[in-house]
């Protein structure tokens, strides 16, 4: 019996199988797509403590922001291959660029908004290592210098950034 005669006998089974299928292709696609699609983060490292050490909070908070009675400035974490953590550098928004977006956020949000609101937020970043007393503002040399050259506590140049 060829092909064809086994296919026109059993009809009804080859398009259920053939449906079945089509079926599971489509679960596997959108199943694909939905873990392949990135999500928005909604957490992100701070530190109270000149980049001693780092808690999680909601991203979206403007920093520096009081916690615990300490500014709390936004922490970049990074590890090396020891896998251990450490704060890289720490940012925070410069006062003016503060009340500027407080005025922002405070009026209707339109893309004209949502627009100055980043503008004003990557202007007025500054940042600095822990422990140092220098803040570099944005496309400064200190600044470029830092997010460069940042090295693991055991001297490794090789780091990893790291999420909540």
């Amino acid at each position: 019996m060829s092909i064809r005669e086994t296919i026109a006998k059993h009809q009804t089974t080859m398009i259920a199988i053939c449906c079945g299928v089509i079926v599971l292709a489509v679960f596997l696609a959108i199943a694909n797509t939905k873990s392949a699609v990135p999500t928005m983060p909604t957490k992100a490292f701070y530190s109270d403590d000149d980049g001693s050490t780092y808690f999680v909070d909601d991203i979206t908070k403007l920093y520096p922001f009081d916690h615990d009675g300490r500014q709390a400035y936004r922490a970049y974490v990074f590890r090396s291959d020891s896998g251990k953590p450490f704060i890289g550098y720490i940012e925070r928004i410069t006062d003016n660029a503060m009340q500027r977006l407080n005025e922002l956020k405070s009026q209707p949000s339109t893309p004209e908004i949502i627009t100055q609101i980043g503008d004003v937020e990557a202007a007025g970043r500054e940042i600095k290592k822990p422990g140092d007393s220098k803040w570099y503002r944005i496309n400064s040399n200190g600044y470029i210098a830092i997010i460069q050259g940042v090295t693991a506590p055991d001297g490794s140049k090789q780091v990893f950034g790291v999420s909540p």
